[in-house]
Parts: structure tokens; C-alpha cells; sequence
């Protein structure tokens, strides 16, 4: 039925369910006129052998439509959570074979472990969302050498022994929103002179109820982003006491709200706290619980 809609050139939302991936799919890649799709993942596989197998099947399926390059905007997102499920994704095999036209790439319905080399050969990308388990610094190197990217928003456990570092020769060069939630604590952030030189817009989410959950960074550098008009901070603790009445949270506003304001720019501010109970998890642990969960490979943890 889908491949018969020749004229088709924007798919809102598709859900994708366990008898209808395949074949669906498959019949998207016939459509020619095809530029956006959006698939909402409804689908869920047992953790046995069979399971893991029908997972991998459909994953390869979801892949090829990553290396059709007719499209310009895709969206792969879970209809059930905001949040990435936490079974290891691989993209190693979706490299596209030949130039690119893709535009907007969003893949928010798992982590996956490593942002892949031809990644930086997407030449038309203007805007991308990825989560990631836990960000190193060759992502960051792979994710500034994208020539067009303007937006970049990822969501992460953990950077490489507790520190994402965005140094003056990372590339970003003309990235102006970028968006950063870390999901667990113990992960320092920072941004060093010459960093993304025409960011305008940031927005971090982090969560804090001691320094240590920032591993010893407060201010994020952001004093260093010289272009930037609007910041967004957002930290999440254990619960309303620790949030509102922690002086270690009022610590961390007070140092980000004095490096913007070393800013000739006079960038707006938004500092907003929310509370989420237990949702405070050093990061080493948040992956073990995961490991023991879903059995993300070993050489995955390594990384960070």
C-alpha cells in the first residue's frame, strides 16, 4: 500500500509495530518523492536468542533507510518515552553509499555507543539529535568535522572518565544551537577559548546535589562562548529539599549566571530546577545497573 503513493513526500508519523516493520520499511525506499518520515518505534523484543535476532533483523531494516539518501528529514522516535531505551544500538552498518542529501537526522529511540566516522561526511546536514552512552572525545571530533551543522542536541550518561571537553580546535564551526542533557552525575562539561565560535543559543540539563556530581566544574566555561544570546540551565536532584534549599545548587546558578555576564553579548538566562526522585545516580553505577539489565557490551563500558 505505502510503496503505491508515489507523489508521497511527507510522513508525519509512522508507527512501527513487529508485523508491519519489514514490509513497510522496505516499500518507504521505492518512494522516490519521499523527503520527510517520521517512525514512532512501538516494538519491543524479548531478551532471549530469538529476541536479540528479530531485534537485529529490524534494526538493519531501520538502517537502510538511513543510507537512502532521497531523504532529507528523518525522525526516529519511541512512542511511549521521552527517553532513549537503554538496549545498545550499533549504526556501523548504515553508512550511506553515496552522496548525501540528508538535512535533519534525529535518532532519540536508543543510545547508541559511538558516533560513526562517516557521520562527518554528511555534508548537507544542518541538524541532528542523537543519545549516546557515554560521549568521548572522538565523537565530539567526528560531530564538529559536519561541515553544515547548525543544531546539535544529545543526550548522554557520561563523558569519557567524567569529562566532555570541547576544545578551540573541535570544529563546530558554524553550530548555533547546541543542547546538552547529561543523565547522570559525575561528568565535568567544559568549553574552552575559541569552542563553537558562533553559538547563540545554549541549553544544559545536569543533575547536582554535590560537586562532585560535576567532577570539580561549575561554570561550564561558558564565559568562553562569546556569541551566545540565550543560555538554558536545568538541574535535577534527588528530591524537593535537595533542590530548593541545597546550597551547592544555588552555588552552581551564581558561578554560570557570573560567566555569562562576562559576556558582551548580554545573553538572557534561564535557570530552572526540577525534581526527580533517585534521579541523582553517579554514573558508574547507573551503568552497572544497565549492564546487568540489557547486557551492554564490554568494550561499551570501557569507553567511559
Amino acid at each position: 500500500m505505502i510503496g503505491q503513493m508515489k507523489s508521497l513526500k511527507e510522513l508525519a508519523e509512522f508507527e512501527v509495530h513487529p508485523y508491519n516493520v519489514e514490509k513497510s520499511l522496505h516499500e518507504f525506499s521505492q518512494l522516490a518523492k519521499l523527503k520527510t518520515l517520521v517512525i514512532c518505534w512501538n516494538l519491543y523484543c524479548s531478551f532471549d536468542l530469538e529476541g536479540r535476532k528479530q531485534l537485529e533483523d529490524l534494526l538493519r531494516c531501520v538502517g537502510s533507510l538511513i543510507t537512502t539518501c532521497n531523504l532529507h528529514h528523518r525522525d526516529i522516535h519511541d512512542c511511549h518515552d521521552d527517553f532513549p531505551w537503554y538496549r545498545p544500538l550499533s549504526m556501523e552498518s548504515w553508512c550511506p553509499t553515496a552522496r548525501c542529501s540528508l538535512q535533519k537526522l534525529h535518532i532519540t529511540f536508543r543510545f547508541i555507543h559511538r558516533v560513526q566516522i562517516w557521520m562527518s561526511s554528511l555534508g548537507n546536514l544542518k541538524e541532528l539529535e542523537l543519545s549516546i552512552y557515554c560521549i568521548g572525545p572522538e565523537d565530539l571530533e567526528i560531530l564538529g568535522a559536519i561541515p553544515s551543522l547548525v543544531s546539535l542536541e544529545l543526550v548522554t550518561l557520561c563523558g569519557t572518565n567524567g569529562r566532555i571537553v570541547f576544545s578551540g580546535n573541535n570544529g563546530f564551526r558554524n553550530l548555533k544551537h547546541f543542547s546538552l542533557y547529561i543523565m547522570s552525575c559525575g561528568t565535568a562539561t567544559e568549553f574552552e577559548a575559541g569552542s563553537m565560535p558562533k553559538v547563540e543559543h545554549l541549553k544544559l540539563k545536569f543533575s547536582v546535589h554535590k560537586m562532585e556530581c560535576l567532577n570539580g566544574v561549575s561554570n561550564f566555561g561558558i564565559q568562553h562562548l562569546s556569541t551566545l544570546t540565550k543560555v538554558e540551565a536545568f538541574t535535577r536532584g534527588d528530591d524537593a529539599w535537595d533542590i530548593y534549599d541545597n546550597e551547592i545548587v544555588e552555588s552552581v546558578a551564581n558561578d554560570i549566571k557570573a560567566a555569562v555576564e562576562t559576556l558582551n553579548n548580554r545573553p538572557t538566562i534561564v535557570f530552572e530546577t526540577e525534581d526527580d526522585d533517585n534521579y541523582c545516580i553517579h554514573f558508574k553505577s547507573r551503568l552497572e545497573r544497565i549492564n546487568q539489565n540489557f547486557g551492554v557490551p564490554i568494550e561499551w563500558l570501557e569507553k567511559c
